[in-house]
């Protein structure tokens, strides 16, 4: 159930990229060039995402160039830095073990423009999109099902190769925040990040023991996680499901409930608000372009996501209620600007498990009993989702 843009959609969004002339944040900010402060990347059998840090937003053109067998030049994938410089950080030559990318190089288009170039083993499609707080920009790239790049004896979604036999559903769990970021903090000291994983572990758990599907969580420890590797992690594993789970928070301690969003171009401005502190980034940074390249990612899985969101939340509602604590609102399915949930190929959602701000919910939140409650939930949405949809016992084709 993965629905990927095509790969010349991508190709317009980047020529409207130069087209569009300078964004507002660069009219604010002059002529002077941004900076290249890193290159990252994460890859496996299948699958790269490749991050360009910059110290500010940068126009930036995307290209592709067929491979030559003539004189052995692989095909490229190559992305313009408007205006850019390299910091004496960036490498000019990386080699990548394994995955679709087999270098990534750095280089001095013209004077005005720094090309970074990945020459490729063997990649079927890709997309790019740009994300805030800090600017980044990021390329995923990957092989279809059966490409060149399949691992002997697997399938690109990690089942075992061979017609016919039953593959558990892969559900990826993402605890929000963690190590140097703690998320909302509550009244009484509650860390968001430590309240999202020991919900996470709980759902792992319950999910585990019924023994219907398998499951993987993108941290299982206090540690800092980029929002843009969670979702590459889930990509990496042919997950099914992306499910992040947080805690919420308000300036009004009386604020509180259990409220579901997926992925969307909202200008809900409470939506608005929660995407801002989940992003860590100012909620009136909104660059147009920024929006065309989001809208595109938004369309990719909004109807599942959106199924998915409104079982999970009447799983947890219903679950917490029955319980006992028939005073939780139910603050219903939203649509919200989510960096953690751009870029992931499956549905995908983030819930806001309580409001760790309101000295009620926080107490809540604190008590080992009440999160194994809200797991029982998710995993309950989790499993209700799949039934509805059929997905118990996939079959993993060669």
């Amino acid at each position: 159930m993965r629905i990927r843009t095509r790969l010349g959609l991508y190709l317009l969004v980047g020529l409207f990229s130069v087209w569009a002339g300078p964004s507002r944040a660069q009219a604010g900010q002059g002529r002077k060039d941004a900076s290249l402060e890193k290159v990252r990347y994460w890859c496996s059998g299948q699958y790269t995402r490749v991050v360009f840090d910059l110290d500010r937003n940068a126009e930036y053109y995307v290209g592709k160039l067929q491979g030559d067998p003539r004189t052995k030049r692989p095909a490229r994938i190559y992305v313009d830095l408007q205006n850019t410089l390299p910091s004496k950080g960036v490498a000019v030559k990386t080699d990548l073990a394994e995955g679709p990318v087999r270098t990534i190089r750095s280089g001095r288009h013209d004077r005005h423009t720094t090309r970074m170039v990945l020459d490729l083993r063997h990649a079927e499609d890709y997309n790019v999109f740009q994300l805030e707080g800090p600017f980044r920009i990021v390329l995923d790239l990957w092989w279809k099902k059966g490409g060149k790049g399949s691992r002997k004896g697997q399938d690109a979604r990690g089942g075992a190769s061979g017609a016919h036999r039953p593959r558990l559903p892969l559900i990826v769990l993402d605890p929000g925040h963690g190590g140097r970021d703690p998320g909302a903090i509550g009244k009484r000291g509650l860390k968001e990040k430590d309240v999202a994983l020991r919900i996470a572990r709980y759902v792992k758990n319950i999910l585990e023991r019924q023994k219907q599907v398998r499951v993987i969580l993108t941290r299982d420890r206090d540690e800092f996680i980029p929002l843009e590797r969670r979702a590459w992690i889930a990509n990496s594993k042919g997950a099914d499901l992306f499910v992040s789970i947080h805690a919420n928070a308000h300036p009004n301690r009386k604020a509180r409930g259990v409220e579901t969003y997926y992925l969307d171009n909202t200008t809900d401005r409470a939506a608005m608000r929660v995407a801002a502190m989940e992003n860590d980034t100012p909620a009136k940074r909104r660059d147009g372009l920024n929006w065309i390249l989001i809208d595109l990612r938004c369309n990719a899985n909004a109807l599942e996501s959106n199924d998915l969101a409104y079982t999970m939340q009447k799983a947890v509602i219903g679950k917490v209620r029955k319980a006992g604590y028939k005073d939780t609102r139910d603050l219903g399915v939203k649509g919200g600007l989510f960096y953690v949930l751009i870029g992931a190929h499956m549905p995908s959602i983030l819930v806001e498990t309580a409001f760790i701000t309101n000295p009620a919910e926080e107490k809540r939140l604190g008590s080992r009993a009440y999160q194994k409650l809200v797991a029982e939930g998710v995993a309950l949405g989790i499993k209700n989702y799949l039934r509805q949809h059929g997905r118990y016992d996939l079959l993993a084709k060669q």
